[in-house]
């Protein structure tokens, strides 16, 4: 009997192991709890959103990123030219133009149809993911660490701001 306690370890190991490796698939999104009261189960607010990815990117005024963000919200050429015909505003006084709240709105918009179209939890976490990572690395789930703490960094001011 004393003899099979090894094989036994080692067979609840190897166990453990395939379960570990062929088990389930992380998800994506973890489904938020819900009850009376619960912040997630009013709708979201665009503008908040806004405000939530403005106040966790902390913009200097100035400084543009390594793939061109600029503005308060550190957004993206492309996706500027995505929503206006005017030039990118690099200056920050510019961001304060209605074209430019036109466009994070416009984008934040089309944010949240995807995420309704995909059938994804509509929470900030899923809107700052979507708006940090990109909507295609969300789709595919190729998106890192540094992308999801700054969603969860988002979802927590968002949840402030919404009090």
């Amino acid at each position: 009997m004393l003899k099979m306690i090894p094989a036994i370890v080692g067979l609840v190991a190897l166990a453990f192991i395939v379960c570990m490796v062929f088990g389930p698939a992380p998800r994506a999104f973890a489904t938020p709890q819900r009850g009376p009261g619960d912040p997630y189960q009013r709708p979201l607010d665009n503008d908040q959103l806004i405000k939530a990815v403005i106040l966790d990117e902390d913009w200097d005024g100035e400084s543009v990123g390594a793939d061109g963000e600029a503005g308060p919200a550190q957004m993206k050429p492309s996706t500027w030219r995505q929503y206006s015909s005017e030039r990118f505003p690099y200056s920050g006084a510019k961001w304060r133009e209605p074209e430019a709240q036109r466009v994070l709105r416009a984008h934040a918009s089309w944010i949240r149809d995807k995420m309704e179209a995909n059938n994804w939890p509509e929470t900030a976490f899923t809107f700052a993911l979507v708006w940090k990572a990109g909507y295609s690395n969300v789709k595919h789930s190729t998106y890192g660490k540094s992308s999801r703490d700054y969603a969860a960094r988002c979802q927590n001011l968002y949840l402030e701001l919404t009090k």
